[in-house]
């Protein structure tokens, strides 16, 4: 087993506001899922453009065991890695420091999972933290389009700076996250 991502990720609290105005889940919960999916493109991409020549080379019967068949497809002579680099990250307009620490213990993942990591991305834990961060600017700007739209319509005036808003906006008496409006929608 190893760790990715050990030290976690600092957020602002204003970031997770706007996370949990939209998330049904925690952020470690979301970094999972989007671990999970990067490991998957890894594999599945591995899998696509390498398995056959792996099995070419076999004789008898073969496994199914990622274990085994991703760090084989790698020690392949005519494997060569993806490098598939991280995009540039998102600049969001924070004032307030990074004081939350989301993914606190980082992941545990297989060997096999980081050798396939390894073998896309150039900097496997710098591309979730990427995810993180776009995800983050996102759900900001959705918060952003989405209150400004109700607030101009009632002529109310507020903060001009991002996170003034968005906490000006957490603080008022009728507003919920998204796990509250969807307990409300909900019948028990």
């Amino acid at each position: 087993m190893q760790t990715i991502l050990a030290s976690g990720h600092l957020i602002t609290p204003i970031d997770l506001l706007a996370l949990q105005y939209y998330l049904l889940e925690t952020t470690s919960e979301w970094a999972t899922h989007a671990l999970k999916g990067m490991i998957n493109k890894a594999v599945s991409t591995l899998k696509k453009d390498y398995f056959e020549i792996w099995r070419a080379e076999q004789t008898g019967n073969i496994t199914m065991d990622y274990s085994i068949i991703i760090p084989a497809i790698i020690g392949l002579t005519q494997f060569k890695t993806y490098n598939v680099a991280t995009p540039e990250m998102p600049i969001i307009n924070r004032t307030e420091q990074r004081t939350i620490l989301t993914c606190e213990s980082g992941f545990s993942i297989e060997d096999w999972e980081k050798q396939a990591l390894d073998a896309y991305y150039v900097n496997p834990e710098q591309y979730l933290v990427w995810c993180l961060e776009n995800k983050i600017s996102a759900r900001r700007k959705a918060f952003l389009k989405e209150t400004f739209s109700i607030y101009i319509a009632d002529q109310e005036s507020f903060p001009a700076e991002e996170d003034a808003y968005i906490n000006y906006i957490a603080n008022k008496a009728e507003y919920k996250d998204r796990t509250a409006r969807e307990a409300e929608e909900t019948p028990e």
